[in-house]
């Protein structure tokens, strides 16, 4: 293998000479943690004797070749590494590459925490999991149990790299609570130990995006509860409810829905704009104005569509209506007739902006939150006190009991929900970032 000189952080060079058997490093966005993977990688098929395999893993399919790997095989074309095959594999399944080391070959097991009985009877030398913090602890032991595969110079290791989560989970179980100076390599980094290699103002555009809870965690690398009783922590009536908010006929009319029906379960919508607002520090920017809500008791959807065209609001438009929701609609409708989303264009709205799968529970809550205020104190969501269930849904759900994430189901919480989707597609409270920009020394 040829020899790489990597400019490297001090988390970094402390999770590279390590010699404990589990390395934990609790990082930032941006921050460098794929990179760093990248190059413990090579560290370890060095020592690799031929027959040995090593596991490269993370918590979805998607995570590991988008991000993961997709990182990885940058670096290693870039520092003129070999593997196989040359390209990333297409497809969401498991699969193997290879990466070379003087005359040798040596096979690297990629799979996804999301299926882990797929490790179950591997036996590895090293892994590799990133980005475990949505992973069940039940895959994080399969994958402890199965590096064992121990021959002469190797050290068996397990490199945890990752988004940290709340204080009540395993991780913080296993890395705080249950930390063993003797076995593990415990590391944290922010994103700003990496600012010389990141694009200019990225901290601060994540600053405008995020709520103050999620910066704290996705970028100062904190334990941080995001969640507590009340799941749109972020919301206060005195703020974000006001007469101010109004319609504006020559803007797009936005409609984003939650198709439910059923006792306790409304068919449940949301109507809002995008208008143009300022900042705390008189930047303009984009916002978000909910001016009204349509909830149906036990409809289908043609029925919630004329409670919609005789709304004023449609009479007044001048504009086009634009369609966001519940991707599920994409299914069947409510009582199995077609597709809501079809039954919507029929009814004369061909505008729709519907994601092929729901974002993640999570995802969609901290949009909302962020939008509602974000880490700069910036609010960006105005409600109309006509949108009474929308406000006691914002102030009332809650997690179910036990639960990290789940919403309690209740009258209220389904607008919140439609909300929410129009929301995370429009303002989604994420960022990606490809890695390291400046390298030096390959």
């Amino acid at each position: 293998m040829k020899e790489i000189n990597y400019l490297a952080h001090d988390y970094q060079i402390t999770l590279l000479e390590s010699t404990k058997d589990i390395l934990f490093a609790g990082c930032g966005v941006g921050s460098g943690k794929t990179d760093v993977g990248s190059v413990w990688i090579l560290k370890k098929i060095a020592e690799m004797q031929k027959g040995q395999v090593g596991i490269i893993a993370a918590n979805s399919y998607s995570q590991l070749k988008d991000s993961t790997l997709r990182n990885l095989y940058k670096n290693y074309h870039k520092w003129g590494i070999r593997i196989r095959p040359y390209e990333l594999p297409a497809g969401h399944q498991p699969f193997t590459i290879k990466i070379k080391n003087k005359n040798d070959w040596h096979e690297v097991l990629c799979r996804s925490l999301d299926a882990y009985e797929m490790i179950s009877g591997i036996e590895a030398c090293w892994a590799w999991c990133d980005e475990v913090w949505q992973t069940k602890k039940q895959a994080i032991d399969i994958v402890l149990a199965r590096v064992r595969d121990k021959k002469e110079n190797n050290l068996l290791q397990t490199l945890f790299t990752t988004t940290l989560d709340a204080p009540d989970t395993w991780m913080y179980e296993l890395f705080v609570d249950n930390y063993n100076p003797d076995l593990m390599e415990v590391v944290y980094a922010p994103t700003d130990v990496n600012v010389a290699n990141l694009p200019n103002g990225y901290i601060e555009r994540l600053k405008s995006i995020y709520s103050e809870r999620l910066f704290q965690r996705m970028v100062a690398a904190k334990w941080v509860t995001l969640s507590s009783n009340q799941i749109y922590y972020s919301f206060n009536r005195n703020i974000h409810v006001s007469t101010d908010v109004c319609f504006d006929p020559k803007l797009p009319l936005l409609w984003s829905h939650d198709f439910n029906i059923g006792e306790g379960k409304p068919m449940s919508s949301c109507l809002a704009q995008i208008k143009k607002g300022q900042d705390v520090n008189g930047k303009i920017r984009s916002e978000l104005h909910f001016f009204d809500e349509i909830i149906v008791d036990s409809v289908d959807t043609h029925q919630a569509i004329n409670e919609f065209k005789n709304r004023e609001w449609f009479r007044e438009k001048e504009n086009i209506v634009v369609i966001y929701g519940d991707a599920s609609g994409k299914a069947k409708d409510t009582r199995s007739k077609t597709t809501d989303y079809g039954i919507l264009k029929d009814e004369g709205f061909p505008n729709q902006k519907i994601p092929n799968q729901n974002p993640p529970i999570r995802e969609r809550h901290n949009s909302v939150n962020s939008l509602l205020c974000n880490a700069n104190k910036d609010i960006r969501i105005k409600i109309h006190p006509r949108c009474k269930t929308f406000i006691k849904g914002l102030e009332t759900v809650s997690l179910k009991k036990g639960a990290n994430y789940l919403e309690e189901e209740t009258y209220s919480q389904h607008v919140t929900t439609a909300a929410g989707y129009l929301i995370n597609y429009e303002f989604p409270a994420q960022i990606k970032y490809s890695g390291m920009a400046n390298l030096s020394g390959f």
